[in-house]
């Protein structure tokens, strides 16, 4: 997509160095002890269960207290959408998030934004990075994007990528049908025919 920032690298997994800032957030007087609910949405993708009790456990190995909830999407969208739940404690979300729209703009202007639908925080330097990406174009949109996510990725790290989900399509002869952006959240039956 626009904004796509290939020299992002992911986390690794580090057990010590999660113990190591847990126990340096407790000597800052942070309540670590405190459970933090996880909603995870039933049925969201396959062995979403599974990684919900995989991410719990990891966690919990961290030295926090969490609580999986596993969730029907009515229950799920009362945390992940403004007005949020606030009465429950500390949440960490499980999401799954596509991007038909082949822009970061879709996506930053949802879960980063201060005040966006999904964005529990807010950043006013990251706010001027995205209303400033949001104006260009061509290559300077691309590379004012790429900013915004090396800036949350460096400095606000609300987001956490687990994995990128691929979608397998198969197409009989008799099927016309292009794959888009669009492909992995929706395919549009009017975008599809016989094959003449």
């Amino acid at each position: 997509i626009v904004g796509y920032n290939d020299s992002l690298e992911p986390w690794p997994y580090d057990l010590d160095k999660a113990k190591e800032l847990v126990e340096e957030a407790k000597a800052d007087g942070t309540p670590v002890d405190t459970k933090i609910i996880m909603p995870v949405r039933t049925a969201q993708f396959p062995k979403v269960s599974e990684l919900g009790e995989v991410l719990r456990e990891q966690i919990s190995q961290a030295g926090l207290d969490i609580e999986l909830r596993m969730v029907d999407t009515t229950q799920h969208l009362q945390y992940q959408t403004q007005p949020f739940v606030t009465d429950e404690g500390p949440i960490a979300m499980l999401i799954q998030h596509g991007n038909q729209a082949g822009d970061a703009q879709f996506s930053v202007e949802q879960y980063t934004l201060t005040g966006a639908a999904q964005a529990e925080f807010g950043d006013p330097e990251l706010d001027k990075l995205i209303e400033a990406a949001a104006k260009l174009t061509g290559d300077e949109r691309q590379a004012a994007y790429e900013e915004v996510f090396q800036y949350e990725h460096d400095n606000v790290v609300a987001l956490a990528p687990i994995a990128h989900q691929t979608v397998m399509l198969a197409l009989s002869d008799r099927v016309t049908y292009e794959p888009n952006s669009s492909t992995g959240d929706e395919l549009r039956i009017k975008e599809v025919s016989l094959a003449g």
